[in-house]
């Protein structure tokens, strides 16, 4: 209850605010033993190399942390597919979103 989205990264709640990323690579069989007490919202903005691609152009080179240089970005898909766009090479992207988004015997 009283829990409402304010954008689509953001929540109004009456709970203490807390921020939680994670990158889909990692291993969350914890989380899926005990989904109860630790929920996910998972958003994905892409269907196809265009989407993929026209959204990390408007993301454009943005730096390697969070939090205005606070907070490292582990390696991960955000961090590898900002590279690949940025090296705007139709072929290299194709591969990389064949590896990691085109569904299964796509």
């Amino acid at each position: 209850d009283d829990i409402e989205p304010v954008s689509v990264h953001a929540w109004r709640t009456p709970l203490k605010k807390l921020t939680a990323l994670c990158d889909a690579r990692l291993d969350l069989s914890e989380r899926s033993s005990n989904p109860e007490k630790m929920p996910v919202i998972l958003h994905y903005v892409n269907c196809g190399t265009f989407w993929l691609r026209t959204k990390y152009e408007i993301l454009g080179a943005f730096a390697d942390s969070w939090f205005g240089g606070s907070l490292p970005i582990a390696p991960s898909f955000h961090l590898d597919a900002r590279d690949v766009v940025g090296t705007r090479d139709a072929e290299a992207l194709e591969a990389f979103y064949g590896r990691h988004l085109a569904p299964p015997d796509a």
